[in-house]
């Protein structure tokens, strides 16, 4: 998940240009170059209860990645996608799916749920809130559903992001195929080739 893009903003190559200019006799001519940036993540993780130890671990599964030279946005949310926190005890502080959306827009967004929280759980269709991802270009859900236990619901979602289950394999298969661009796995892939493991290791 290390990676790097060009970034839009150029600065000056100092050193290209001091050369450039000496081998034109004196004529000042400047270089510029693309500078290069890590890719940002906002990551949103699914919080079923205030003493959730699954959310604890995925907690510091993603703090883990901001000690890797990577930029890491955390938000929890509960229930649904309307509104996440923070931190996981402070639940007035909320921010909206939109502000997120004008905020970090340019993030890669990765969700890690069971994916409950994208359906209205009264007509069984994608919630607003759901539809409003559509903002973010690259995004993907890192489910933490059984593979097993996969049916309609990821059928429904991954018509709307990739999904990807959370275990050694699923998780270590979609930073390469955003990288790459790759066409993302069918999935009846998982179902077939992703055996149910521990989650990946923190650190």
């Amino acid at each position: 998940m290390r990676e790097k893009k060009q970034a839009e903003a150029k600065t000056l190559d100092i050193d290209t240009s001091l050369k450039d200019t000496l081998r034109k006799g004196g004529i000042t001519e400047l270089i510029w170059k693309r500078r290069k940036q890590s890719v940002p993540y906002l990551i949103l993780i699914e919080q079923k209860s205030a003493k959730d130890q699954l959310c604890l671990y995925l907690k510091e599964w993603a703090e883990a990645l901001a000690q890797r030279d990577i930029t890491v946005e955390i938000r929890f949310f509960k229930g649904d996608l309307s509104y996440f926190r923070k931190d996981m005890g402070l639940w007035e502080a909320e921010e909206s799916l939109s502000r997120l959306a004008g905020n970090y827009a340019a993030y890669r967004l990765m969700i890690i749920s069971e994916g409950e929280a994208f359906f209205d759980r009264q007509t069984g269709e994608l919630t607003e809130s759901a539809q409003l991802l559509k903002r973010w270009p690259v995004k993907a859900l890192l489910s933490t559903r059984p593979v097993n236990s996969w049916d309609m619901q990821e059928d429904i979602l991954q018509k709307l992001l990739p999904v990807f289950p959370f275990q050694e394999q699923g998780s270590q298969s979609f930073p390469t195929i955003w990288q790459e661009e790759r066409e993302r796995p069918p999935l009846r892939y998982w179902k077939r080739n992703a055996p149910e493991v521990p989650l990946p290791k923190v650190g």
